[in-house]
């Protein structure tokens, strides 16, 4: 093959694979960065105020993180220094209170799909420190929603990272200096969503008018919405038909006037009418049931909150009826909903445990220490007195460590100091 040609073939293929790259961020929002559909001010002042959306979340929260964790590392067999890694990741949990911040981290994954760890001292990664997800308006990626220079970003100067609030600042927080946790980026955004986008999202839809001849934006109010109107409606109801509809009736004009006018100045918790007049007077009650037109549509819009909020518990507090088969089946189903998000943080989790690995003894290879996060509490093997005394016989324990775990069983076992004394007391 001649020299042009090579040259030829050469770059008519990186002109073809230029051309294949697809981007996973709009031209639109290069170099602007992107807000979330919903700010996150609004998805957490929804938590706060909305008790059946703070249950959803607490609830898948807790079956993520709210069992607490433990590490393992690998055998000494595997690699002679993995102790060494763990003791050092070990201590890097105890110093930041890794137990606690994971769980306000579950909470804001399942609530929003961000949470973002500030990392205080990148280059040794001793310490971190939750940032609140309420502090940040937008993100800046690379086309391919990453955090790595591309040569569009240095092409246009795209600064990346995230952008807080001018509440917070309003600086823009280099991403090497950040510990992201994202989850759930269908829509092919820099952030994440979780189950309160899909409460507050609103629903538009095109549909055809025959009378007009053309289509029509028509809008869903967000289902959270739906809901807090249908819980200030049924207030209203309440207080409008607590107390029975009463008609005063009487063919005196006069009593009638004076009834009004008495009616007015009733307190609103009851009193006493005492009226008289000529024709009599008559109160006549018409019968009024306002929910029971409206019982079905109601359960409706409560199922469609709660398929939104990703989890069928809420509904073992609030519907009667429920067998013990009906709620295993319930928990069966939100443990499966949890294990993406348990997934998430342990992969970013241990990914940061490499570094603080690395960064406080660069002689250890994370990779081969393979320090792990666990779910639970790690599992404590059960001990019987008969495999206690069968290790004895076999000379696998010393006699003295025999004694101490025999205490354990509840024997009563005597030292040769209280034998002695008891010996004399009977002389």
């Amino acid at each position: 093959m001649s020299v042009f040609r090579q040259i030829y073939n050469a770059l008519k293929s990186d002109a073809y694979a230029k051309a294949l790259k697809a981007k996973a961020l709009k031209p639109s929002k290069e170099g602007v960065g992107e807000p979330p559909r919903i700010t996150f001010k609004k998805q957490i002042e929804a938590y706060f105020k909305d008790a059946a959306a703070r249950d959803f979340v607490e609830v898948l929260a807790m079956q993520a993180v709210g069992m607490g964790f433990y590490t393992t590392c690998a055998s000494q067999e595997k690699y002679p220094k993995a102790e060494d890694a763990k003791n050092i990741v070990d201590a890097f949990n105890e110093d930041n209170d890794i137990d606690d911040l994971l769980q306000d981290t579950g909470r804001e994954l399942v609530a929003t799909g961000n949470s973002l760890w500030q990392l205080l001292t990148p280059g040794s990664v001793k310490n971190v420190l939750h940032v609140p997800i309420v502090s940040f308006e937008r993100v800046f990626t690379n086309e391919f929603l990453k955090f790595t220079e591309t040569e569009l970003t240095r092409q246009k100067n795209i600064k990346l990272g995230f952008r807080q609030t001018t509440e917070y600042g309003g600086n823009l927080i280099p991403p090497d200096s950040v510990w992201f946790f994202r989850l759930n980026t269908l829509d092919g955004s820099g952030w994440g969503s979780g189950v309160m986008r899909v409460l507050l999202e609103e629903y538009s839809w095109q549909e055809y008018e025959k009378n007009t001849g053309q289509y029509t934006t028509r809008t869903r109010p967000s289902l959270l919405e739906i809901k807090a109107k249908l819980d200030l409606d049924l207030i209203e109801i309440f207080e409008k038909f607590a107390g029975p509809l009463e008609a005063y009736v009487t063919e005196d004009k006069k009593l009638a006037e004076k009834i009004e006018a008495e009616l007015k100045t009733l307190p609103k918790y009851g009193g006493r009418l005492v009226a008289s007049g000529k024709g009599g007077l008559e109160i006549k009650t018409p019968p009024l049931e306002p929910r029971a037109r409206f019982g079905e549509s109601i359960e409706y819009l409560w199922n469609q909150f709660c398929l939104g909020g990703l989890t069928p518990l809420p509904k073992l507090f609030t519907t009667p009826g429920f067998t013990e088969a009906s709620a295993k089946a319930a928990i069966n189903i939100a443990d499966r909903l949890v294990l993406p998000t348990q997934r998430l943080i342990k992969r970013r989790v241990e990914g940061l445990w490499r570094k603080v690995i690395v960064a406080a003894d660069s002689s250890l290879d994370p990779v081969k220490a393979s320090v792990r996060l666990n779910w639970g509490a790690p599992e404590t093997p059960e001990v019987i007195a008969a495999d206690l005394i069968h290790a004895a016989e076999l000379g696998l324990i010393r006699f003295e460590e025999f004694r101490k775990n025999a205490v354990k069983f509840g024997w009563e076992l005597w030292t040769e100091t209280t034998t002695t004394s008891q010996e004399t007391d009977s002389k």
